[in-house]
């Protein structure tokens, strides 16, 4: 057992640099722990780039009472010191290894300064490295580091420590501890995750806490359940460890790989909280001090709503936006006669959305869903306040804190949901994130901030349903032809729709804030343009030329941002962009699909053999993912965004004086449970007519069936490799 390793003290930040950092390693290197002492790796990872022998955390929690210049009294008031020690025994098997762990970056002090109060902070590090006779060299941090700085001025930023005369075949023995003094915060929730980018061997976790703080964590996915040992009257510990931690690399999974971290990889949640504290706010909801597992998901919820309570009783600055939205919304009533509760609701989002300030630090998502809650019921529409997760997040019954939770609003007997997921998606539209979760909706009769249930109302449940491959659609129709001056490049003028979920991603690209702003009043039948609007302020006129510069570097720009799309699609630049026009941008509910049109030149789909040509047919649908061997070694299960589905249509215009040949290579079928891909060729009218057609089925597929997906991507990058000959008649 480890108990008080780090000599706690009132005044430690007190304490010169120089002088903790000789303490500190001092402690640390003379841990007792076993793991430490055996440098033996197992023969089955002598071919594994490092392998961690033993890693342990040290996490120690004390209140500490000082003068506090916040309480106008000026009183004591509790704040928290806070420190963080791992250290890692890493053994190194390669130059990539060797690279990575070469260096360690840290920051010395820093600290951070509220209006009342002062949070400190600081990082101190140790390295040794261990030679395969057992020598021993432990590394001079102060001579070896290096100051990196920043700006006009040159402020240091962070230090940098090379790590001296570590060369393959070595073992380095590292720390990185950190220290926080938190006046006016509490400690940022903790993440003991026993999965690693390496083979660990053994990874322990020991935690001291003080007997005043309240401690909640939570066990998932498969992570050891915490012991807890009363060994002092002021102290609680607690401790975890596990073997041979599950391999996974966060660093290298892109979105292809479906990875939802929080319901997959093994890990411990945990959160230290001040509640005691005259500073910090605290829900009328939150627990007294002590250490509590696995809450009841329910306790985290009325967390929330009175996290929202508060924050509704905080919103009087929303007086000139309402008005706008009041204006608007009678407009439409009057103009409006035979629209329906759907249409009103629809009307009262859209509106909402093009008034809402920018400054989502001082106007957040939760300020919008209520307000929008409020602006439905004045306007006679049905609506409840909600919650629900994200499925690249904790599970509903596995929350650990509020910030788990997403609010949302539902309309007309929870026919409609209506979410904060930015300008583009259209009102009502479910993001893919919250299909298939369970929402927990309130009918509000009043916000109570005082109150441990936040929220006065009727409570119920309700599951998100979730869209189909063929809602989440990519359709590209594209007329490809030879280029008159030259055979070798391709002129191409393709047509994109995307709908669903399918769209996100390219509107963020392509579409221009101008634009945006001109349509939504559009819809909205606003006549009034955006900086017209604000040259009848007094008080915005003056940010009218700002926001004009801005629209016009946007449009500037707007070529580039064609060429990142057209690379996108074919993971290489077009040699022109000749032509483009947006025909819709998927943002109303009336045009909820993302169209447009792009005409450019491209090099490097077709190749010379001779008198004949070489064309890439198969690579004209677009880039497609190649599983690695890491990838096809799957781990856990996979969670895609949505169902969805590729279609594409192309028609190759032959050149006068060639033939195709080879078409039958452009033929494939493969269909399963998870996923199909069909591919069909022909010629018709001197045209080669190619149609594929690529769709993922289900959003979750069990690790055990990972495979049958990769059966289908294997299939698809078998077409996406195929070429065929336009012969030379002769």
């Amino acid at each position: 057992m480890i108990m008080a390793m780090l000599v706690f003290s009132d005044m430690l930040f007190a304490i010169d640099y120089t002088e903790q950092e000789m303490r500190v390693r001092e402690e640390v290197w003379g841990w007792n722990l076993p793991q430490f002492k055996n440098y033996t790796v197992p023969d089955k990872y002598k071919k594994e780039s490092a392998i961690i022998i033993a890693r342990h955390k040290l996490v120690e929690v004390k209140r500490q009472k000082q003068f506090s210049s916040f309480l106008q009294s000026g009183g004591l008031s509790p704040s928290l010191y806070y420190t963080d020690t791992e250290r890692s025994l890493v053994k190194i098997n390669d130059n990539a290894s060797l690279k990575e762990f070469s260096e360690i970056s840290f920051k010395k002090e820093t600290s951070t300064r509220g209006y009342y109060s002062l949070n400190k902070f600081r990082t101190i590090i140790g390295a040794r490295v261990i030679k395969p006779d057992g020598t021993i060299k432990e590394v001079d941090v102060a001579n070896e580091s290096v100051t990196v700085t920043e700006g006009k001025n040159n402020k240091e930023s962070y230090r940098k420590l090379a790590i001296p005369d570590l060369q393959v075949g070595d073992i380095l023995d590292y720390f990185i501890h950190k220290e926080k003094d938190l006046e006016s915060e509490n400690i940022p929730p903790i993440f003991f995750a026993f999965f690693s980018p390496y083979p660990t061997l053994s990874y322990s976790v020991h935690c001291e806490f003080g007997k005043k703080l309240t401690v909640e964590y939570r066990s998932i996915n498969g992570a050891p359940e915490m012991k807890m040992i009363n060994a002092d009257e002021n102290y609680t510990i607690l401790e975890a460890e596990k073997k041979d931690l599950l391999k996974i690399d966060l660093d290298n999974i892109n979105e292809t790989r479906w990875l939802s971290v929080m319901r997959e990889l093994p890990m411990i949640r945990m959160k230290i909280l001040n509640n005691t504290s005259k500073i910090l706010y605290k829900p009328a909801s939150a627990r007294s001090s002590g250490v509590y597992n696995n809450i009841p998901s329910i306790n985290i919820l009325n967390d929330a709503k009175c996290m929202l309570a508060t924050q509704e009783s905080q919103m009087s600055s929303l007086k000139k936006i309402n008005k706008k939205i009041s204006e608007a919304i009678l407009n439409y009533k009057q103009n409006s006669l035979n629209a329906t509760q759907e249409d009103l609701a629809v009307y009262c989002y859209d509106a909402l959305r093009l008034y809402w300030p920018n400054n989502l630090e001082y106007f957040p998502p939760i300020m919008f869903m209520i307000q929008l809650e409020k602006l439905l019921k004045e306007n006679m529409v049905e609506a409840k306040i909600g919650f629900v997760t994200s499925k690249y997040d904790a599970r509903m019954e596995e929350i650990t804190e509020p910030g788990d939770l997403y609010c949302v609003v539902t309309a007309n007997e929870n026919k409609q949901l209506f979410s904060f997921t930015g300008s583009y998606s259209p009102a009502a539209e479910i993001p893919a994130s919250f299909q298939g979760e369970k929402a927990s909706i309130v009918s509000v009769n009043a916000y109570k901030r005082n109150s441990p249930t936040g929220i006065e109302g009727d409570c119920s449940e309700y599951e998100i349903h979730e869209t189909t491959a063929d809602q989440n659609k990519n359709l590209v129709k594209m007329q490809v032809t030879f280029s008159e001056s030259s055979p070798l490049e391709l002129v191409i003028n393709r047509e994109s729709t995307y709908t669903g979920d399918q769209k996100k991603d390219f509107q963020q690209l392509l579409i221009l804030d101008e634009d945006w702003n001109n349509e939504m009043r559009k819809n909205l039948s606003i006549e009034k343009t955006h900086l017209q609007e604000m040259d009848e302020d007094k008080n915005a006129r003056k940010y009218v030329e700002e926001w004009q510069a801005f629209y016009d570097k946007e449009r500037k720009e707007q070529k580039d941002n064609i060429k990142k799309e057209i690379n996108a699609i074919h993971d290489f630049a077009p040699k022109e962009v000749l032509d483009y026009s947006m025909k819709s941008m998927g943002i109303t509910s009336q045009n909820p699909d993302l169209q447009y049109t792009v005409k450019y030149s491209i090099e490097g789909l077709v190749k010379k053999a001779g008198s004949n040509l070489l064309l890439d047919a198969g690579k004209l649908i677009g880039t497609q993912w190649a599983p690695t061997a890491e990838d096809r070694n799957r781990l856990v299960n996979a969670i895609l965004p949505s169902p969805r589905s590729f279609i594409n249509e192309i028609q190759v215009e032959i050149p006068k004086g060639y033939e195709v040949q080879g078409i039958e290579n452009l033929n494939y079928k493969i269909e399963n449970e998870y996923g199909s891909f069909v591919s069909t060729a022909s010629i018709a009218e001197n045209k080669l007519n190619i149609e594929t057609q690529k769709v993922y089925k289900k959003s979750f597929i069990p690790v055990a069936d990972w495979n049958e997906l990769l059966k289908v991507m294997d299939e698809t990058n078998k077409f996406y490799s195929q070429s065929v000959i336009l012969k030379k008649i002769q």
